[in-house]
């Protein structure tokens, strides 16, 4: 059977695995907190997104290929692109095969809106199943990744 993971990358992403079956399996991205100095910091947590995806036969990857924003701070922006680069070297390591896509791309071809919320209402309507993951407005990165492994799948039908 084949499995459709979509990433949507960032300390506060998620990832859906889409089974060829329908089924969903859809999560918040693991994080790892440490301290520097009294502060309290976050990472994403390679050992268990390696653990939450490993054991899949038939699997393709897509991660939205996103990058800095004007007005984003450096130390953001860091944290953010090391997350993508630890799932990058996870889906690497499983030896997966993944791409990247635009959001401007997927979102276009699976017609979701740009809004945060109306993507998840968007999501909702149309993949009844993932409803239970999608509960809250913050769940919108959860939405996205359905959206996302569900591109991948049309993609490589």
């Amino acid at each position: 059977m084949s499995f459709y993971i979509g990433i949507d990358p960032g300390l506060s992403g998620a990832y859906c695995v889409m089974c060829a079956d329908g089924t969903l399996r859809v999560g918040d991205l693991p994080l790892v907190e440490y301290a520097v100095g009294k502060k309290k910091r976050h990472r994403l947590d390679a050992r268990t997104l390696a653990h939450v995806l490993d054991g899949m036969l038939e699997v393709s990857v897509v991660i939205e290929d996103v990058h800095s924003m004007p007005g984003q701070g450096v130390s953001s922006t860091f944290g953010f692109g090391r997350a993508t680069g630890v799932i990058e070297g996870v889906v690497a390591t499983l030896n997966y095969p993944y791409r990247f896509v635009t959001p401007q791309r997927w979102k276009k071809a699976m017609d979701i809106p740009k809004d945060k919320d109306a993507a998840r209402l968007a999501v909702i309507q149309r993949y009844p199943e993932a409803a239970e993951y999608l509960t809250l407005k913050k769940h919108h990165n959860r939405a996205e990744a359905v959206a996302l492994a569900d591109w991948l799948r049309k993609e490589l039908a």
